[in-house]
């Protein structure tokens, strides 16, 4: 009788290992979360100074950030600019927070229901306009 080939035999123990490693998920709560919205501040204004720490943490890259000039006119200080662009593309985003974690102002929350400016499925790319929450 011949002898067991040893690349089926390797291919056994890789499949043992497969099936021996499946664990089950747990139940994905994205839909829970809310979608991403923007803060405003005391003054009305959108908390954003447009750091853009929000679009370098998206795994997805679904959020762009376009920083305008100071607010004053004066010196260029971190807390005194604003957005004059901040786009996030619901089609792409995987609601997994990570925007809301590396915001240091806290402008960006996951939370409350679905955004009003996505009335239609193909219209799934915000403006600043739609992102922000009601006053």
């Amino acid at each position: 009788m011949p002898a067991p080939l040893k690349p089926l035999g390797g291919l056994r123990r890789v499949l043992r290992r497969l099936i021996a490693r499946r664990r089950p998920v747990a139940g994905v709560t994205f839909g829970l979360r809310g979608v991403p919205r923007l803060t405003r501040g005391s003054d009305g204004a959108p908390r954003c100074v447009a750091c853009a720490l929000c679009a370098g943490a998206c795994p997805s890259r679904c959020i762009v950030v376009e920083a305008g000039p100071p607010a004053g006119g004066g010196a260029v200080d971190e807390r005194s600019r604003g957005p004059i662009r901040f786009e996030l593309d619901l089609g792409k985003c995987l609601l997994c927070g990570l925007c809301e974690a590396a915001c240091p102002e806290g402008a960006i929350t996951l939370s409350g229901p679905p955004v009003s400016g996505a009335a239609h499925a193909t219209d799934l790319c915000l403006d600043l306009d739609a992102l922000l929450e009601p006053a």
